[in-house]
């Protein structure tokens, strides 16, 4: 019998990998198979961007333009993205999950690149779970840290109603 992943069995490890996935140094190849095998064929992922104005814009990818809009920066750069909170609340075969997430160049490197919170909501197969989407944005001047920002550890879900 084959081993169980335990991040498709696992939304806190699911989570972790897609970070662990996307993570790496400068030219560093990513394993985008992988990634995609996370994520529903049809999930859709959203990023705030501000516009020279102070404007948020929105940024909306399917898998494929997601990889196309990174790699180019991953190739250039190192890029190392950790989860240092999580929230979830589950309803059936239905969660929602925030993911506050802190990125650097290098993960031995002080200072930040951003910080941020992944809005992620996922689904539950029966067999396995699926990132149907994820909507992020980073924080900024004039974006406020709420109190919850650090949230609860990874592992630690919140509140459950199934």
């Amino acid at each position: 019998m084959a081993p169980v992943d335990e991040a498709l069995t696992d939304p806190v490890r699911l989570v972790e990998t897609v970070y662990a996935l996307i993570s790496g140094p400068a030219g560093a190849p990513r394993d985008w198979a992988r990634w995609r095998s996370l994520y529903l064929p049809d999930a859709r992922m959203l990023r705030t961007v501000v516009d020279p104005r102070g404007r948020p814009r929105a940024m909306r990818f399917g898998l494929d333009e997601y990889i196309a809009d990174v790699a180019p920066r991953f190739a250039a750069s190192g890029f190392h993205e950790v989860q240092v909170g999580w929230h979830a609340e589950r309803f059936g075969a239905v969660m929602s999950a925030r993911s506050v997430y802190e990125a650097r160049r290098d993960p031995a490197d002080r200072e930040l690149l951003k910080r941020g919170v992944n809005f992620i909501h996922l689904w539950d197969d029966g067999a396995r779970w699926w990132i149907a989407s994820v909507v992020w944005d980073d924080a900024r001047p004039g974006v406020a840290e709420p109190d919850w920002f650090r949230g609860a550890t990874p592992g630690a879900a919140g509140s459950s109603l199934s």
